[in-house]
């Protein structure tokens, strides 16, 4: 979970989702799902 929380974190601050998702060598779908559960 910690890596989750990070990675949205990271997304969030950044405000590139996709870039922060290819640094962090994850699939873009899965940040954007994990993303958007968040927001909910």
């Amino acid at each position: 979970m910690a890596k989750r929380d990070e990675a949205i974190r990271l997304a969030q601050v950044s405000g590139n989702v996709s870039e922060t998702a290819r640094n962090l060598g994850l699939h873009l779908s899965i940040l954007c799902r994990w993303k958007n559960e968040v927001e909910q």
